[in-house]
């Protein structure tokens, strides 16, 4: 859908912001951050014991959706995750201890107004409702048609481009909206938080919210804050982005490895206007290995830099959109870290102030 999930990076945000969540129910969101706080720590499996007992949904029965919550959570910011001779567990956050004590501050009939403030900086919900701003009233077929369309198409670019086949398992999904997510999540979320107005099963963002979604769109078109779990691919879904409609594209990394090689060769398969990538690593025979093999596996031109002392991690277009995070291009920092970055839909000066900068006083390198 034009304006909404025009690139790349925002159908890898919508997908893998939403991995797993299929039904909601506020009074057991509310409840699962409340018995997290209760018992300070908590595990996904505990989560996935304690479900059931908060929720009479027939959803609740499967033994599986602690995990699904617990991702939920975190991508909302309310949780963290840490680590103990158990394994892995949940503690609320800052942002979630807030919540919290706001909610217990406005009670039950103020405690929609707090939710609501929470899930309307999260991006899928975002996509939904901006949808149903533009073309509303709609029926659960139109947002399977349109955005469940939009996500196949995409998340078919993005399967055939490696990234989180792992998750997906097959190529082109409408997920996160399809029948049964829409249906039974999506629609329930915005019921519940009042956004919406439904007539005759069809569903319109209600009029006084509009201006909402508008800011919250306004500051998508300047940056996105990403954060990253294992298994969430969102930085090497940018990184490819960037690339994806470039001619002549600037890659800062100082340690890459086999993961620069098969986002190169893949972008240039699809972007035929993909002229010259040039590539500023360390100077470590690891990292000039790695480009020799890019030049062996590509026809475009690569041009590469040294500088000794590298730390920056950029990704430019500078026509287009720009990325700098934590995470060097090799497969633990795209794939298995946590990880945080900042995309840029449009490339500021100064990220292209900083790479010309670098490439000025790095060591041209012929391989």
């Amino acid at each position: 859908m034009g304006g909404i999930i025009d690139r790349l990076y925002w159908a890898a945000k919508t997908y893998f912001s939403s991995y797993g969540i299929a039904w909601f129910d506020l009074d057991l969101f509310e409840g699962l951050i409340r018995y997290i706080h209760c018992r300070g720590s908590v595990s996904v499996g505990e989560l996935n014991r304690v479900i059931p007992k908060l929720s009479t949904s027939r959803f609740a029965r499967t033994g599986r959706e602690g995990y699904y919550f617990a991702r939920l959570l975190w991508y909302l910011g309310v949780v963290t995750f840490g680590r103990g001779r158990g394994g892995r567990f949940l503690r609320l956050s800052s942002l979630g201890l807030d919540l919290l004590r706001r909610v217990s501050k406005v009670g039950k009939s103020g405690r929609v107004g707090v939710f609501r403030g929470l899930f309307l900086s999260w991006y899928p919900l975002y996509v939904f409702l901006k949808y149903l701003s533009k073309h509303g009233p709609v029926s659960v077929k139109d947002v399977v048609r349109d955005l469940g369309g939009c996500m196949r198409f995409w998340t078919s670019i993005l399967y055939d481009l490696g990234i989180g086949r792992e998750v997906m398992r097959r190529r082109g999904v409408a997920k996160p909206f399809n029948e049964f997510v829409v249906t039974n999540f999506f629609i329930p979320l915005a019921t519940q938080l009042g956004l919406i107005e439904v007539s005759n099963r069809r569903f319109l963002l209600r009029r006084e919210f509009r201006w909402v979604i508008d800011e919250v769109g306004k500051y998508f078109s300047e940056l996105d804050i990403i954060r990253t779990m294992p298994g969430d691919y969102t930085i090497y879904a940018a990184i490819t982005d960037v690339l994806y409609d470039a001619k002549e594209p600037v890659i800062i990394s100082p340690w890459v490895n086999g993961s620069l090689i098969n986002i190169v060769e893949g972008v240039a398969k699809i972007n035929k206007s993909l002229r010259q990538v040039r590539v500023v690593v360390r100077p470590t025979k690891a990292n000039l290995d790695i480009i020799k093999q890019l030049k062996q596996r590509v026809s475009i031109d690569i041009e590469t830099y040294c500088y000794r002392r590298l730390h920056a991690k950029i990704v430019t277009n500078p026509q287009g959109p720009s990325l700098t995070s934590s995470a060097n291009i090799i497969e633990t920092n795209l794939k298995r870290n946590y990880e945080i970055g900042t995309y840029y839909p449009k490339t500021p000066p100064h990220i292209t102030q900083t790479t010309e900068q670098l490439i000025n006083t790095a060591q041209t390198i012929q391989i």
